[in-house]
This record gives structure tokens, sequence and C-alpha cells, in this order.
């Protein structure tokens, strides 16, 4: 057959198709386009089935003042004629069905962003996501009642679970992990009931258990008027009435967050290690990291750098007021964005860190 110029019919002025997605239940197709500013994100519905000739319809457009993140969660309506999708209209992530007829209704709701969007199940009773929770450190898997909108949370605990589920969301593997506690892998029913243990790693825990290794704990710090998530590693056998330097690991770029409850793997026992040689381990999440709504993400638009490095400053002052830290020796590392947070944090706040790596 001869292809056709979908642009030929009106998808109207836009720079990028970042996505394109076929209905699996009929010849539909949903196009997303962007403009260049990529403040505005349009879906479109092309219709094959109508006539030799497609049929387009503009079915709706996400709007921001700062950025619309393209979307990678988009499923079809069991009948076919809607999709879900997320959105941070709300000032939250949160996900929405539209219809056809540019009908949109909300499936979840709350102060809280969504995270993984994993789709509906066989039957259409239910929608799987995670959630973020304990203010945007913990991930939590989910899944609404597409009927009466009731959440089931389906993680074992407070902390970090990953799903991956098999066709049809009647079973899926879930990992699950918090900051002090290796990942714990096995297999469920889609209503969470535990299958089968698959790898619980105590073969690690024994491991470590033989370790004097520290607890990484949380807490929350004011600093330049906003609360921030911070995660602190004190030294083995701490004394408060000692002083101890103060080593920060930092990322604090968009789309990427350093203080979460899940096992951290080699950096974990990197900060033992220090932890044992007599250093406090700390990281912050600054404006601009993400899990806690928009505004808080969306902060260091147009102005990265500035904010991320007042906080990470701000952070070390709280820290240097601290009567068992050693003002003089504050120092902070950082990986790719983290780097150019550290090279700004030894240069703009000289005058708080003693040390800085920039990888």
């Amino acid at each position: 057959s001869k292809p056709t110029k979908i642009n030929t019919f009106g998808l109207g002025n836009y720079e990028y198709i970042p996505r394109i997605q076929w209905s699996s239940i009929s010849n539909q197709l949903i196009i997303q386009t962007m403009n260049r500013h990529q403040d505005s994100l349009r879906y479109h519905l092309v219709d094959f089935e109508a006539s030799k000739t497609p049929f387009h319809k503009l079915l709706y457009t996400d709007c921001s003042n700062t950025y619309v993140d393209v979307n990678e969660s988009l499923y079809f309506t069991k009948n076919g004629m809607g999709f879900y999708f997320a959105s941070e209209k709300s000032g939250f992530n949160q996900l929405y069905s539209i219809d056809f007829e540019g009908q949109i209704n909300a499936i979840t709701s709350g102060e809280y962003d969504v995270i993984d969007v994993y789709g509906p199940s066989q039957g259409a009773d239910y929608f799987y996501y995670s959630r973020a929770s304990q203010g945007g450190i913990s991930k939590t898997l989910c899944r609404v009642n597409l009927s009466s909108m009731a959440v089931e949370i389906l993680s074992p605990a407070e902390g970090w679970m990953e799903a991956s589920f098999t066709q049809g969301m009647k079973y899926f593997v879930g990992t699950y992990s918090n900051a002090n506690t290796p990942p714990l892998a096995a297999l469920y029913q889609g209503n969470g009931q535990l299958i089968k243990t698959m790898e619980d790693n105590q073969m690690l825990k024994q491991t470590l258990s033989k370790l004097t290794l520290s607890e990484k704990t949380f807490k929350t710090i004011e600093v330049n008027g906003v609360k921030l998530n911070a995660s602190v590693i004190l030294p083995p056998n701490f004394n408060a009435t000692q002083k101890y330097p103060v080593y920060f690991n930092v990322y604090g770029g968009p789309g990427h967050n350093e203080v979460t409850n899940q096992w951290d793997g080699n950096d974990f026992m990197f900060h033992q290690l220090l932890a044992s040689k007599g250093y406090i381990v700390v990281s912050v999440d600054p404006r601009g990291t993400q899990y806690r709504g928009a505004a808080f993400k969306k902060a260091t638009y147009l102005q990265l750098g500035k904010l991320e490095v007042e906080d990470f400053i701000g952070t070390a002052k709280y820290f240097q007021s601290l009567p068992y830290v050693d003002a003089t020796r504050i120092g902070i590392m950082g990986w790719s964005y983290g780097g150019f947070m550290s090279s700004l944090a030894i240069t703009k706040g000289a005058d708080v860190f003693k040390m800085g790596i920039a990888v």
C-alpha cells in the first residue's frame, strides 16, 4: 500500500514527535507532539478505521509554565476508545484516563508523585503503578480499582519496591529493599499475595552481620526556608562529645535522587568504610530533585546550579553548627551533575567546604 504522510492532515505546528503508539485493539494511533520550548505536549488521535483517509483529532494539550515531560506511560483502555496517561497538571504526577471525546478522569490523586506506571490488568479491573512515599524517599507499589478507585498497597513495607509483571498483570516479580536491608526478590500474585521467595540474600546478610556497620538514617533539614531530605551514616561507636569531619555525597540534578530508602550496594559499603575511618557521611537532595511534586522539581528551571549549590552550602552550614562536627573539615564529592555541584561548592562555598572531588 502507498504510505500516507500524517502531517498532511493537520497535526499543527510542532518541533518534535517524541512518541508514537498504536492501539492493541483497533487500527488507531496516538501521537505526542511537542514544541521546541517543551512547555506544551499534545496528544493526537489518528484513526485509520473510518475511511481510506486517516481521521485526525487533537485530544488534549498538557501545558506548563516551565516544561512538560514526555509521556512514557500511555496505555489504551479496555475498549480501545481512550487511554491512560500521567500528568503533573495537579502539581503532582498523577494518573488520568481520557476518552476519544476528550473527557478526562483522575485515576489517582494526592500530594505525592506517581513514579512507575505499569498499566491495567487484563480485565481492566485494576491499574498498577508505584508512588513516592515517606516524603519522597521511598517507592511503594500500588494498584487502584478502576471501578471503586480504592487503592491497595502491594509493597511489604516502607522502602523501595521494583516490579516486573507478566502479561495481563496476573503475576509479578517484586524486588524489595530498604537502606539497610539487601534486596529480596519474590514471585507474587497480582493481588500482592506471596507465592514464592526467589532470592532472600541470606548469605549476604550473614556476611554483613559479622561486620560493624552503621545504620543509615534519614532526617528532614530546613535550609533556605525549604525542607530537604537527607541521609546520615555516623561512625561506629559514635560519641557525641567528639568532633567528626563530614563527607557529602551529592548529585543534585533533575531526574535523580541520592536520598532514597533503598539498598545502595557498593556505595553503601564504601560509605561504611569512610564511617569506620571516623567520617560522618551525608547525602541531601536539594531543590530541583524529584518525587516531591512539580514545583520542587522545577524550581531550578532556567537557573541550573544556583539553588542546588545554595542548598548544599546551607546543609553544610547546618552540620557545621552541630556540636559533634568539626566545622573546619567539611568535604563534598559528586559524579556527573554531582561533579558540577562539587566544583561550584568549593568555589561559591569555599568558606564552608575544605575538600571537593568532582568526577
